[in-house]
């Protein structure tokens, strides 16, 4: 932090919190919030230089307290804030929309998850060798998404049935592997399932389906712009 450190930018960051708190409060809406923020305060998160770590939602939280109590360094990046006002020219057209909270997933249904992904060890980096390697095509034949033994019994899941994943940028259809390696985060005394979507998949090859980068946000790390690919929210449900 610049001058005499966080003691100094302590009351700024509380106020750019505050702004956050209320402009949500009186839109009910984080996404205008935000941008009543970034307009006002002419940035966001003015004054902090990564200087000491703080804890920061992503760009999409699957909570409103936390994501105005923490909010993500996201906009820091001036990509990220066309993405948040509209859609860049680059991908007009394309669906590359912001859920920043779970109400912003409009007119969806289904189990609310927080989204990650995830590298195999017979699918090297994206597939795009191995993917056509008769071996390992054998191996790995389609994408899947693991799904917490727990969350599947809710839904009905069973190992090899079809799942969809929605997010704000679409959906993608995958494979349910059912799995007793549970992953929950405990979010205001609620259980928040954590599904793991693979991304060795694409368009061609021996093997070939859709993967997680198909639904990730389209927000790029303010250090090293990689796109978000590890937290996101969207639902999931059974299609049989």
């Amino acid at each position: 932090f610049p001058g005499d450190g966080w003691a100094k930018y302590k009351s700024k960051y509380e106020e750019f919190r505050q702004k956050l708190q209320a402009y949500y409060q009186q839109t009910g809406s984080l996404k205008e919030a935000t941008l009543k923020v970034i307009d006002e305060m002419k940035g966001w998160y003015a004054g902090y230089n990564f200087q000491y770590p703080i804890h920061t939602e992503p760009a999409e939280s699957p909570d409103p307290e936390l994501a105005i109590k923490y909010p993500t360094l996201a906009w820091l990046n001036p990509h990220n804030i066309k993405v948040l006002k509209d859609q860049p020219s680059i991908v007009a057209g394309k669906p590359v929309g912001l859920a920043l909270i779970p109400s912003e997933l409009k007119g969806e249904s289904g189990e609310l998850v927080v989204i990650t992904t995830n590298r195999l060890t017979e699918k090297f980096h994206s597939g795009a060798m191995t993917r056509n390697v008769p071996l390992l095509s054998q191996l790995v034949p389609e994408p899947f998404a693991y799904i917490p033994e727990k969350l599947a019994s809710k839904l009905g899941i069973r190992p090899g049935e079809y799942v969809e994943i929605v997010t704000a940028r679409g959906s993608v259809r995958l494979r349910a592997y059912v799995t007793r390696g549970e992953a929950y985060l405990k979010v205001n005394n609620k259980d928040l399932p954590v599904i793991n979507v693979i991304w060795s998949f694409s368009f061609q090859g021996r093997t070939t389906g859709p993967q997680g980068n198909f639904i990730n946000p389209d927000v790029g790390d303010v250090v090293t712009t990689i796109q978000e690919s590890k937290a996101w929210i969207g639902f999931v449900r059974r299609v049989g």
